[in-house]
C-alpha cells in the first residue's frame, strides 16, 4: 500500500475515533476484544470500503455498549434463556445505538453503513414464511426497531414483510400491543429497562388468546372450529418462541461484526512496516 494512503486513512480513523469518551481503542493485530476499559479491532485492507464501514460501525457499537450497557443485566438475561435473550439484546442495541447517534451525530451515517453491511452479508435477511417463530418475532423487534426508531430505513422493507407474516400467525392485536410495547424503547434509560421491557414481551406472548376477529376465514361453516384450530396454531407458534435454541435466531450483531473483521485482518498479511504505522493507542477526549 502506498504509505500516503496509508497516512491519509490512518488520520481519517483518527477522526472517527475522537471524541467518543474516556475510552482507548487499539488498532492492531488481526482480532477482536475487549477489557471494558478499551477497545482492540483488527488491522485489515485500509483500502477496502467494507472493512472501514464495518470497522467505523464496530467503533461507535462497541463504545455505545461500553458507555451505556450495564453488563449486569446483560448476566441476568443469559441466565432467562437464549430467546429472551436474543429479544433482549435486540431491545438493548436498538437502545444504545440511538443514544450513540443522540451524543455523536457522525455515528448515525457509520452504523447505518454498518446496517448495509449486515444486508449485504446476509446477517440481516428477508423474511419468510419459513422462518422458525423465534426468528420471526426476532426479526420484527430488530427490524421495527432499527427502521422506526433509529431511522435505519435500508430496513423499511423486512420490517415490513416481518410485521404481515407475525400477523398472519398470531393475529393482529396482538401485533398491535407488541408494536406499543416497541414504541416505548425512546424512553429506556438503562440495560435494565430493556430486561424489563423483554419481560413484558414474555408475558404478552404468554397471555395471547386468539380473537375471532383476527381470523382470515369467513363466518360460514364451522368457525368455532377454525378459531380452535387457529388458537392451537398459536399456542404452538408462543411455546417454540419460548423453547427456541440458538439455531433458530439471528446471530448477535456484534459477534457477527468481530468474526467479519477478523475474517479480514486474517486475510491480509500487514508487513512489519505497516503494522508500527498504524498500530496505535488513540486516548479518547
Amino acid at each position: 500500500m502506498n504509505k500516503s494512503k496509508l497516512l491519509k486513512r490512518f488520520r481519517m480513523l483518527s477522526r472517527v475515533m475522537s471524541n467518543r469518551g474516556d475510552i482507548t481503542i487499539n488498532l492492531t493485530g488481526n482480532r477482536c476484544y475487549t477489557d471494558y476499559n478499551s477497545i482492540t479491532l483488527p488491522v485489515g485492507d485500509l483500502e477496502n470500503p467494507d472493512y472501514l464501514e464495518l470497522l467505523e460501525g464496530a467503533i461507535d457499537h462497541e463504545v455505545g455498549h461500553l458507555r451505556w450497557t450495564d453488563r449486569t443485566w446483560t448476566a441476568k438475561s443469559y441466565e432467562k434463556g437464549v430467546f429472551f435473550n436474543a429479544i433482549r439484546n435486540g431491545i438493548e442495541d436498538i437502545r444504545m445505538e440511538r443514544m450513540v447517534c443522540l451524543e455523536w451525530p457522525g455515528a448515525i451515517l457509520n452504523l447505518s453503513k454498518m446496517v448495509t453491511q449486515g444486508i449485504k452479508k446476509g446477517w440481516f435477511s428477508k423474511p419468510t414464511d419459513s422462518f422458525p417463530p423465534s426468528l420471526l418475532l426476532q426479526a420484527v423487534v430488530v427490524y421495527y426497531g432499527r427502521y422506526k426508531i433509529n431511522n435505519q430505513v435500508q430496513l423499511k422493507e423486512f420490517c415490513e414483510i416481518a410485521l404481515a407474516l407475525l400477523t398472519d400467525c398470531i393475529g393482529q392485536k396482538p401485533v398491535q400491543d407488541l408494536i406499543l410495547l416497541l414504541d416505548t424503547i425512546p424512553t429506556l434509560q438503562s440495560n435494565q429497562h430493556s430486561y424489563e421491557l423483554t419481560e413484558q414481551i414474555i408475558q404478552l406472548l404468554k397471555k395471547i388468546e386468539f380473537e375471532p376477529g383476527d381470523s382470515q376465514g369467513d363466518d360460514s361453516g364451522d368457525s368455532q372450529g377454525q378459531n380452535s384450530n387457529v388458537s392451537q396454531q398459536v399456542i404452538n407458534f408462543v411455546n417454540e418462541c419460548l423453547n427456541a435454541d440458538e439455531s433458530q435466531l439471528m446471530a448477535d450483531l456484534h459477534e457477527q461484526v468481530n468474526n467479519e473483521l477478523e475474517k479480514m485482518a486474517d486475510e491480509v498479511r500487514s508487513s512489519n512496516d505497516m503494522e508500527q504505522l498504524i498500530q496505535f493507542n488513540s486516548m479518547l477526549l
